[in-house]
């Protein structure tokens, strides 16, 4: 605990320097000065003395479970007061500037014997865990010459700050997700062709798919018609995450990776509305994270706690680890959302060298992540000869990256180029028409 002088103790010691001054420079009363010193001081000592002692004030911050990336989270300080006077308290909570905190000061009056609270926002810039610093109080003495400051440290389990990706919009995405299912109701859809999906038979319409024609069954009754195929109500859908280098750019202040967490939140929130068996595989050199496919809202939970600390490597992500990895742990057919981004074919060699073998086993949805800086500097006017260069370069860029994305596509791959403000919406939205459609 410390004192620390006020600006008012600084107003009194220059007026009574304003008002001795001219008395001594004429050799009247020189022992004036002195005299109003002792007084001064004299009543800085009582006014430090009169003060609430800070052994009176404690203080504890409560911390929201999770905090989310880029929302506006609630934090609460609750000051106690055991003395028998009230005291008015600033408080200031150090966290790094990296949450963004706002106000950083907070005043509040707390009553003799009592608790008061105050709150502030944070706006935390990205994911992960935070330190938090110590909570500090100040207070002054009844005469306001002195003020008293004390750093108190929190409790242990409010001594970090866990920001996870931002949820704040996964409500609508869920009620609409709730709202097409309502609209589907229990209708049977078109799907692959297997045995143990087989329902019925029954005449065909014009616009099913002919591969589902029964040619036996049509021969006996003289008229076409068609097997009917009732969809499997629930279906493996394994989300991987690419965490390597080229996930690091930022777009709008969130990086490729980012942007990728959330799209991959949102599905498997959806997913499992829809009763699906979501799991989770995160790598980039090495294996990083992977929860096998499961039901329910719990596995939400386990993705939020699993990727809120998960941070871009720079390193070249290893696809062939990954996905013998990925063979040794999940077996049975699904659907694959791989969230990535390409360079070039030589780049992206290996990913596109294992899509055949990913094929014959998963239906695969590759989701590259496009470079907005590319397509600007493409597009950017030319006004001088370094802007013809650099325009030149961007489209080879892009050129090369549309070439390995073909090569994606020629190998039965599903894929999808978004741009990074579209990744979540349209991410979805492909996951939901190949439910719907049955290729899964």
């Amino acid at each position: 605990m410390r004192y620390i002088p006020t600006p008012r103790l600084g107003i009194v010691i220059a007026a009574a320097g304003l008002l001795c001054g001219p008395l001594v420079a004429v050799g009247f009363a020189a022992w004036l000065p002195w005299v109003v010193v002792g007084l001064v001081l004299g009543a800085a000592l009582l006014d430090t003395l009169w003060m609430v002692p800070g052994a009176a004030l404690t203080a504890r911050r409560e911390l929201p479970a999770r905090l989310g990336v880029g929302a506006r989270n609630r934090v609460r300080v609750v000051v106690s007061n055991a003395s028998d006077r009230p005291v008015e308290v600033k408080v200031r909570d150090e966290v790094p500037l990296r949450l963004q905190p706002q106000p950083e000061v907070v005043s509040t009056v707390v009553a003799a014997g009592v608790e008061a609270s105050v709150e502030y926002a944070v706006y935390p810039r990205s994911r992960g865990a935070v330190d938090l610093g110590w909570i500090c109080l100040r207070w002054r003495g009844p005469l306001g010459l002195m003020l008293a400051q004390r750093r108190i440290e929190p409790a242990v389990d409010a001594r970090t700050a866990r920001v996870y990706p931002s949820y704040v919009d996964y409500g609508r995405f869920v009620l609409e997700s709730r709202i097409k299912l309502r609209r589907e109701g229990p209708q049977r859809m078109r799907i692959a062709q297997r045995a143990d999906e087989f329902e019925s038979l029954r005449e065909y319409v014009p616009g099913d798919d002919a591969r589902r024609v029964d040619w036996k069954a049509t021969a006996r009754r003289r008229r076409l018609i068609a097997r009917n195929y009732e969809e499997e109500r629930s279906k493996d859908i394994l989300i991987l995450i690419d965490a390597g280098r080229m996930m690091a750019p930022e777009a709008n202040g969130l990086t490729k990776l980012d942007r990728a967490i959330n799209a991959a939140l949102m599905i498997a929130t959806v997913a499992a509305e829809r009763k699906d068996r979501v799991g989770l595989f995160v790598f980039a050199d090495e294996p990083l994270v992977f929860i096998p496919p499961a039901h329910g809202k719990a596995q939400i939970s386990r993705f939020m706690d699993a990727l809120y600390d998960v941070q871009v490597r720079l390193v070249e992500p290893d696809f062939p680890r990954a996905f013998g990895y990925l063979k040794s742990k999940h077996r049975k057919r699904g659907m694959i959302i791989m969230f990535t981004d390409l360079i070039d074919s030589e780049a992206s060699a290996q990913l596109i060298g294992h899509v055949s073998a990913i094929t014959r086993q998963h239906l695969p949805l590759f989701i590259s992540i496009r470079d907005q800086s590319l397509e600007e500097a493409s597009a950017a006017p030319i006004d001088q000869v370094r802007d013809v260069y650099r325009r030149a370069v961007a489209e080879q860029v892009i050129y090369d990256r549309d070439v390995a994305l073909a090569q994606l596509r020629n190998r039965g791959a599903t894929v999808m180029d978004v741009a990074p403000d579209r990744l979540t919406v349209e991410a979805v939205n492909r996951y939901i028409l190949l439910r719907r459609t049955g290729q899964v």
